[in-house]
């Protein structure tokens, strides 16, 4: 089961849904291969194949071992140093694709706008495109 700490959301490694990820990609690792050009070895562990998705994603993880029950324990996290970046990333990609359509949406005003002043005055309709 995933642990929370203060520094996020650890999983151990061994809990269902990554063993789930990890049976999942070595019986498509042909797809895999093809779609990512990322080799899934048969032998490797669930963490190394989550690591390796995580990893074409420009993420990594961090570990801590504490002491439980007398044995070490391995925790992963993400590492927020590069959670932060991909939501960076994807806050300007956001922004872009708001600005690229609020001017989409200008230019189609414009057009509207040109198109009702060629008609109002002339009583023709305007060409689809109007000179700038």
């Amino acid at each position: 089961m995933a642990h929370t700490s203060s520094a996020g959301v650890e999983i151990k490694g061994d809990e269902a849904m990554i063993q789930t990820l990890a049976d999942f990609s070595k019986r498509n690792a042909s797809y895999v291969k093809g779609i990512l050009n990322l080799t899934i070895p048969l032998s490797e562990s669930p963490v190394w194949i989550l690591g390796q998705f995580l990893w074409q994603l420009g993420l990594s993880t961090e570990s801590r071992r504490p002491m439980e029950d007398g044995q070490r324990v391995r925790y992963y996290r993400l590492n927020t140093e590069d959670v932060e970046f991909a939501q960076q990333v994807l806050e300007y990609r956001q922004k872009q694709r708001e600005y690229r359509e609020r001017k989409r949406q200008d230019e189609k005003e414009r057009n509207a706008a040109y198109a009702a002043r060629m008609q109002s005055q002339y009583g023709i309709n305007a060409p689809s495109i109007p000179p700038q």
